[in-house]
C-alpha cells in the first residue's frame, strides 16, 4: 500500500542520515579500500562499538549491502 511504501521511504532516509550511520558507511569504504575482507570490516565496527540500525552487530552480509549501496 501506499503507508507502506512511504513508511519504507522515511525509514531508508532515516537511517542514511543518521550520524552513525554516515560514520559507519565512511568507515567500510575505507576499510574496503584498504583491503579489509567482509568479516574483518564487521569485526572491526563491532568492536568498535558501532550497531545496525536495529541495535543489531554487523554481520558480513550487511557489510556487503552497504557497499552495495554506496557502490
Amino acid at each position: 500500500t501506499a503507508a507502506t511504501e512511504k513508511g519504507l521511504q522515511v525509514r531508508k532516509e532515516n537511517a542514511a542520515s543518521a550520524k552513525e550511520n554516515i560514520q559507519a558507511m565512511e568507515m567500510i569504504k575505507m576499510y574496503k579500500e584498504k583491503g579489509m575482507t567482509l568479516q574483518g570490516i564487521a569485526d572491526k565496527l563491532n568492536s568498535l562499538g558501532y550497531k545496525t540500525r536495529k541495535g543489531k552487530a554487523f554481520t558480513t552480509s550487511q557489510i556487503q549491502m552497504f557497499l552495495k549501496r554506496i557502490g
